[in-house]
Order: C-alpha cells, then structure tokens, then sequence
C-alpha cells in the first residue's frame, strides 16, 4: 500500500495502478469492485430515480442514497464479522461509518458553507425541513437496537453476532422491519400524511 501512495506522488499518469486488484490476496478482486464501483455509481442515478418516480428529496435520501452508500459498510461489516473472533469491529465499522457521515460529511460542507457566506456578507441558512422528526424516530431505533444487541448476549444466544440460526434470522428480521418504518413513517410525515413536530 505504501508503495502505491509514493506511485501516485510521484507519477500522475499511473494513478490507475492503485486502482488495480493484488492478484495475491483472494479476496482483492471484491474489494477492487467495490472500489471502482461505488464511487462511479453516486448519488446521481439515484436522485435522478427519485426525481423520475416523484420522489421528494427527503424520502430519496433517506431510502435510496443512503442504501446505496451503505452496502460497502454492509459488506465490510460481513467480512469483518467472519474473520474476526468478536463483534467488536463489525458493529464498530457500521457506529464509524455514521459517525463519519454525520459529523465530516454534513460539518465539513456545512462549514465550507458559512465561511463562504460570510466572506460574500450573507447568512447561511439551512431550512430543517422534516430533520427533527426523522432524527428523533432514527434516535428511537437506535436506542431499540441497543437494547436488541445487549439482549443478545444472553447465555442462550452467545453474543451481539451469530448463535442459533433462529435469534440470527429473529433479529435480522427485527432490524429490517425497524428500516421499513423508518422510511416508512419519515416518508408519511415528508408527505404530510401525518403531522410531524
């Protein structure tokens, strides 16, 4: 790895060799798509779909644009549960990968934002929109799944990952129906179905 970062440093028309698997480690031809794949995809067919279904922006983002950018976590999260002998990294990487999005992605643009406004002698304002609503039901869930995996480490399941294959297909079940009314009850209030706060 080292040796490719000095490669992009001092060669710039072979920038691509990074992008290239080692053909030494099995499991680099995964790891090589998902590199190349990911970042071309973006958040433009998405919000292109969400456009062409009728979509509002929230909803699109909250169902389409983050699934997108969270089935590489998914899948590291799947790799690192198999290979490692607890659930310290796999649970990790999904609390990292939401840390990072919350706190770089919207606090670096955010703050991009304000310093450019303020140069130019505007206000930066951002209108929040459905945001309280949909955080205080993600906030909720969350505070379940807690529950949920602190529960799993009952004798009879053995810990937050794996054991019986029924608490596995239980509590996978659990956390998707909990997504489901996630954007099923923040695309209600987006819509006006229900009354937010």
């Amino acid at each position: 790895m080292g040796s490719r970062i000095l490669l992009l440093r001092k060669r710039k028309n072979e920038r691509a060799l990074f992008l290239t698997p080692n053909c030494k480690k099995r499991k680099e031809k995964s790891r090589f798509s998902l590199r190349t794949g990911g970042p071309p995809t973006g958040h433009l067919p998405k919000n292109i779909f969400g456009c062409w279904a009728g979509l509002k922006d929230a909803v699109t983002a909250i169902s389409f644009v983050a699934l997108g950018t969270s089935v590489p976590d998914t899948f590291a999260s799947k790799v690192s549960a198999v290979q490692d002998k607890y659930a310290d990294n796999s649970i990790g990487n999904v609390t990292g990968s939401n840390a990072v999005n919350v706190f770089l992605g919207i606090g670096i643009a955010w703050t991009l934002a304000a310093v450019y406004h303020w140069f130019k002698g505007s206000v930066f304002r951002v209108d929040p929109g459905a945001l309280a609503f949909s955080v205080t039901i993600f906030c909720i869930e969350a505070f379940v799944c807690v529950i949920v995996i602190v529960a799993r480490r009952h004798p009879a399941i053995g810990g937050e990952l794996g054991g019986p294959r029924k608490f596995q297909i239980l509590t996978s079940g659990f956390f998707a129906c909990l997504w489901l009314f996630y954007i099923g009850i923040s695309a209600l209030e987006s819509y006006c179905v229900i009354a937010g706060f």
